[in-house]
């Protein structure tokens, strides 16, 4: 997905990403992203400045179950190309 950072929580337990998406009709749908502990984060390269509101991100992850505009990051692009995952090597 494609879209615009609403709001970007840097807490434990879980990071949170909250982005908005334009739909093909040109409504905007909200989704929120969830990643994981803050502490793993940071080791992978995230902080608290990572993000901001109005940054255009665009985000691969597992979605929810039940059809929720929720998903899990697996990966994320940052404004600047830098290709962010919560996997630490």
């Amino acid at each position: 997905l494609t879209g615009t950072v609403k709001d970007f929580q840097f807490i434990n337990p879980h990071v949170q990403i909250v982005f908005e998406v334009r739909a093909e009709d040109g409504s905007v749908v909200v989704w929120v992203a969830g990643s994981g502990a803050r502490q793993s984060l940071e080791r992978a390269g995230w902080n608290p400045q990572t993000l901001k509101p109005g940054d255009e991100i665009k985000v691969t992850g597992a979605p929810h179950k039940e059809g929720k505009k929720e998903l899990s990051v697996i990966k994320l692009v940052a404004p600047s190309g830098q290709v962010l995952s919560q996997q630490v090597n």
